[in-house]
């Protein structure tokens, strides 16, 4: 059942994410054939994965800058 449920929302956010991206169904289909193997579950899984992605690569970022940040700030402070 969860893996009904699972693919079932995941077909469904495929589904949106590439009419959205490409508004055209051939172009969909030629997509979804090339970078999905025929399945709007698998695009979604890229949708997902690649938000995940970016919201790592940002927190990492940030955190790098806070770190740059604190170290020169204390070490104007120690002058």
């Amino acid at each position: 059942m969860n893996d009904l449920i699972k693919d079932i929302f995941l077909s469904l956010l495929g589904r949106v994410f590439l009419f959205i991206r490409y508004r055209n169904v051939q172009k969909v289909q030629k997509v979804l054939a090339d970078e999905s193997e025929d399945s709007y579950a698998q695009a979604g899984m890229i949708l997902i994965l690649w938000i995940i992605g970016l919201i790592l690569l940002f927190g990492v970022g940030a955190m790098l800058m806070m770190t740059f940040y604190t170290i020169l700030h204390h070490s104007l402070h120690l002058i």
